[in-house]
């Protein structure tokens, strides 16, 4: 199941290209090489670079299931059997907190996804690719990060005497 969404899902003119994480043949490595030779090729020209890095902490507990399933169908193009598998998989996923020989109770986790599988990082990949619309992004890991070189009007503060 992993192998065919995953082809279906990284082929799809919505899963971007920049996509490091999660991606067969990509790596923290690829994405530090893109964003050096981003900044390289803009300093060649003389333009300002600004690179902020972004650390979600616990961002695999964010995902929002509704959406997530609405953005593998329209997005997508996730359908039938599969949609109903990644929605049985999603939902009434729990958690209990063990501290010696004390035990909660069981809590439903309403959002997330199951930290640990083979499917989770994809689905978090799937879920946040709306970013790409807006910014000129990669990802490093887990983490998002956002380069973008600046051209056009664009001040910088002289922060030295």
């Amino acid at each position: 199941m992993l192998a065919r969404l995953r082809s279906n899902l990284t082929n799809s003119k919505n899963f971007s290209k920049r996509q490091s994480a999660y991606r067969l043949g990509h790596s923290t490595q690829t994405a530090l090489l893109d964003v050096l030779d981003s900044i390289h090729t803009a300093a060649d020209s003389k333009e300002v670079t600004v690179l902020i890095g972004l650390d979600v902490s616990a961002a695999f507990d964010t995902v929002c299931h509704s959406t997530l399933t609405k953005r593998l169908q329209t997005e997508f193009g996730v359908s039938g059997t599969a949609l109903s598998w990644i929605q049985s998989y999603l939902q009434d996923q729990t958690q209990f907190v063990k501290l010696g020989q004390h035990r909660s109770s069981e809590t439903t986790l309403e959002v997330g996804v199951p930290q640990g599988s083979v499917l989770s990082p994809l689905l978090f990949a799937m879920y946040c690719s709306p970013v790409n619309v807006y910014v000129n992004w990669g990802w490093f890991s887990s983490s998002p990060s956002r380069q973008r070189p600046q051209t056009g009007p664009f001040v910088i503060p002289r922060i030295y005497p």
